[in-house]
């Protein structure tokens, strides 16, 4: 009977701390409010969940987004604008850098949608609409500009404009809002444009990185990039070949994308580079280039570019002590068991 209320004992306390386990988990994985898109009469698809707006050279559009507190307390979000770029991963990210965007673009998202006020209190439980004003560029332009707007859940009680510790440790929650704006449906030209390679070596491989342009206003995806390196020597060997799939070009990006890998670091020397660039509508662009490869270790022929700033804020993965208390608990309680099987093991064999 002791022996039997033990184990009851046990584990309802081993339920227990399971419960505050899952319980601290599940509470920093959703938001405390809710962003909701009231569509204009100028928006080309009603079914679209975010903003795809119709508009005429120097027209001025107020936006609203509806935000809701989801909470038991007021929550303060922040607002920021962003042009669409293209990453090094060839995805589309909505954190603007003036080293990915090409001088041939109309005009900068941020530049074109203003925020009358970048930050608001939401009392617990109400809804307030938030505004945006929007200007076209005065010169017509054909495509679309693509960009957005993110709300992000800020921490009531610190300077949102301090960089500090405490801040990154935080988890930061956001929610993105597309916004896309056009003059017409008409669909633009695609091209796609490789401007310059540059070559290193690093851990006994050799990569080959390739800057890609996309020089138009429209969104170039899914492409397909094919890549094979050839010894100028020997014509018929290829030394790699790779293939990059689902690669997203965002309008007047520039991107410095990895399009060979070596399992092995090549020798100095010229080597050949072939790509062939294609896209869903069958479009294809081939390119062939001389490729200088330098063989001493880790050094890089081209000057490296700006290191990319993330499309999200970082979240340190600080260890809560609640849960290494419960986590150090329930070895204790496992511990306690096997030690008390063992004796009551012991103390049968005895008898």
């Amino acid at each position: 009977m002791l022996k039997k209320c033990f184990h009851v004992s046990v584990w309802i306390c081993l339920c227990l701390a399971s419960w505050l386990l899952l319980g601290e988990t599940c509470q920093g994985s959703s938001l405390d409010f809710n962003a909701e898109v009231k569509l204009p009469n100028n928006q080309v698809d009603a079914n679209l969940t975010y903003f795809d707006l119709q508009m005429k050279p120097n027209q001025k559009q107020r936006l609203q987004v509806d935000l809701t507190n989801l909470s038991d307390k007021a929550v303060k979000i922040k607002a920021a604008v962003a042009t669409a770029t293209t990453n090094d991963q060839g995805k589309i990210v909505y954190q603007t850098s003036k080293n990915r965007l090409l001088k041939n673009i109309p005009v900068k998202l941020e530049e074109a949608v203003v925020i009358p006020t970048k930050q608001v209190v939401i009392p617990k439980g109400e809804t307030l609409p938030f505004f945006l004003e929007v200007t076209m560029p005065a010169n017509s332009y054909e495509g679309v500009l693509v960009g957005s707007v993110q709300f992000t859940q800020m921490d009531l009680g610190k300077d949102t404009t301090k960089k500090s510790q405490e801040m990154m440790i935080k988890n930061v929650f956001s929610r993105t809002i597309a916004i896309l704006v056009r003059e017409n449906k008409q669909q633009v030209s695609e091209t796609v444009d490789l401007t310059s390679f540059s070559t290193k070596q690093e851990k006994n491989r050799t990569y080959v990185v390739a800057s890609l342009e996309h020089p138009v206003a429209s969104i170039l995806s899914p492409v397909t990039i094919q890549t094979e390196l050839i010894d100028q020597h020997n014509p018929t060997e290829v030394l790699a070949k790779q293939v990059t799939e689902d690669i997203q070009l965002a309008p007047f990006t520039q991107t410095d994308f990895p399009v060979i890998k070596t399992e092995e670091p090549l020798k100095s020397g010229v080597y050949s580079l072939d790509v062939k660039v294609t896209d869903s509508q069958n479009h294809t662009w081939k390119f062939k280039e001389q490729v200088k490869v330098q063989s001493n270790k880790e050094k890089t022929l081209t000057q490296p570019r700006p290191k990319q700033v993330t499309a999200s804020k970082p979240v340190s993965k600080k260890t809560s002590p609640l849960l290494v208390k419960l986590c150090g608990s329930c070895l204790g309680l496992i511990a306690i068991i096997g030690g008390y099987d063992i004796y009551l093991v012991k103390k049968g064999g005895r008898k």
